[in-house]
């Protein structure tokens, strides 16, 4: 669904549809992403809930961590809209930690607020966990994702009713502490 030409003041505006993902974006350059390899006992046989036999299919993949240095925050389940909430970071792309928290503070929009503290959670989680160094925190990455959609009744005249849809919202926030 296009935007009317009268609409949108100048071409920066208009939303991005398409996000370009080639080999040089971040997550190709991050080994640590890549899906783990089966798991292993010492006896040499894989576990059933490991992927061993169908009743452990399902269960065979296993979220990968981060490395040492990296760390992450979730915010899940906010009550935004996720596409409010992706024009909000989308505006901090590239900036320093810094930087990001100075926009996110002065910025008006709602889904600021939420981003801001999901970046700050990151932050003093890398402070909890490297607490015996020296840190320089930097901003790898920020995402957000669609979470489940609350669906409310909304009742109209003539006995009719409505469905109000109420969107959520996941934030990833990963920090580089080195």
């Amino acid at each position: 669904m296009g935007y009317p030409s009268a609409c949108i003041s100048s071409p920066s505006r208009q939303p991005q549809r398409h996000q370009d993902v080639s080999s040089s974006s971040l997550f190709a350059q991050l080994s640590f992403l890549a899906p783990p390899d089966p798991i292993t006992v010492p006896g040499g046989e894989v576990p059933a809930a490991a992927g061993g036999g169908a009743a452990g299919a399902a269960a065979a993949f296993v979220a990968p961590r981060l490395p040492p240095q990296y760390v992450e925050s979730n915010a899940r389940y906010l009550r935004l809209s996720p596409i409010k909430t992706r024009r909000v970071i989308q505006e901090i792309r590239g900036k320093s930690l810094a930087a990001a928290l100075a926009h996110l503070a002065a910025s008006p929009r709602r889904p600021a607020f939420a981003v801001f503290r999901a970046i700050e959670s990151a932050l003093a989680n890398a402070i909890q966990l490297h607490a015996d160094k020296q840190i320089q925190p930097q901003l790898v990455s920020v995402t957000a994702t669609n979470g489940p959609v609350f669906k409310r009744p909304f009742f109209k005249a003539r006995g009719r009713m409505d469905i109000w849809r109420r969107p959520t919202t996941h934030v990833k926030v990963i920090i580089k502490a080195f």
